[in-house]
């Protein structure tokens, strides 16, 4: 779960639709706000967009309410989250651990996803040639 009290810009799904329109080369993340409880909750996710120069934006509803102002959107995995980044997403593949954290990555020509993945998004790295076969968290 987040850790960080860094301040979030705000950016609602018609915000998306515009950066896509100007063809801004934007990353998405998403962050586990509520873990899950087997068998009584799933988990929950929010959704923060990474703009080229490093801008991180939160996803918000396009409603803002009067009376508590612009709340975050928050996904259950199957179908919202899945749903949104097949929409809004940056094109990477979701790769979801057995901790519930969930990472994009880039896919290669053969659909495959890479190994490597961008370090400022928590990303991961291929095990050197000889090595245990799993993946190194960096």
């Amino acid at each position: 779960m987040p850790k960080r009290k860094k301040a979030l810009s705000l950016i609602t799904v018609e915000g998306v639709k515009d950066l896509r329109a100007k063809g801004v080369d934007f990353r998405v993340r998403y962050e586990l706000m509520e873990r899950a409880s087997y068998g009584r909750r799933p988990p929950r996710y929010r959704c923060i967009y990474v703009l080229p120069d490093g801008e991180e934006c939160v996803l918000v509803a396009s409603r803002v309410s009067s009376f508590k102002g612009a709340e975050p959107r928050y996904f259950l995995l199957w179908p919202g989250l899945v749903a949104h980044h097949h929409e809004f997403g940056d094109g990477r593949a979701l790769c979801l651990f057995d901790d519930f954290s969930i990472e994009t990555r880039d896919v290669r020509r053969d659909g495959v996803p890479s190994g490597r993945d961008d370090p400022d998004l928590g990303g991961v790295d291929s095990p050197p040639p000889g090595g245990d076969g799993k993946l190194a968290k960096k």
